[in-house]
């Protein structure tokens, strides 16, 4: 018997951050959440990410519980809109990496590309290049670098924060 076996104490330690009491939870969650997840569609290489996505929001807004019923509901409630929040990311994220993935692959012969690759140095291309066109992982480019999955994460959110600054620039008249 755990000292988590208790849904208010465990919420309660939870809402303090205690290690220990996250551990719990996970431990004897997790599963529930990615069933809830798959059947909401999530596929099995998206579940750890929307769930890492749900565990957030549950850090930020734990309450006490006292019911196990009522936590359970609002888990579930926090992860539908943990799907659907990453699902709209996913949209948004597709469709600019569309574009510029065709800039990119010469989509464009006309060079729409060539003001956004401005400033970039060959290496930030060929990341670019690799990763939208050519589909490599981020775990791949990190391993590739010698870097952190995270790191390259990091690198790439750069980019593509560039990237739509240039893309609004353009579509909105040069603003």
């Amino acid at each position: 018997m755990s000292r988590f076996d208790d849904i208010g104490t465990l919420s309660r330690a939870m809402r303090r951050a205690d290690e220990a009491a996250w551990q719990h939870f996970h431990e004897h969650y997790y599963d529930l959440l990615e069933g809830v997840a798959r059947a909401r569609g999530v596929g099995p290489e998206e579940a750890p990410d929307v769930i890492q996505g749900c565990y957030l929001r549950i850090l930020r807004n734990v309450r006490r519980f006292d019911d196990e019923r009522e936590f359970r509901a609002w888990l579930c409630c926090v992860l539908r809109s943990e799907v659907i929040d990453s699902a709209r990311r996913r949209r948004h994220r597709a469709s600019l990496l569309e574009r510029v993935g065709e800039w990119l692959a010469g989509g464009n012969p006309g060079g729409a590309a060539a003001p956004l690759l401005e400033g970039m140095d060959g290496g930030e291309r060929r990341l670019l290049e690799r990763h939208y066109v050519e589909g490599w992982s981020q775990a791949e480019l990190a391993a590739e670098a010698g870097v952190s999955v995270k790191a390259m994460e990091s690198r790439l959110a750069r980019l593509r924060q560039r990237a739509r600054r240039w893309l609004e620039r353009r579509e909105g008249g040069g603003r």
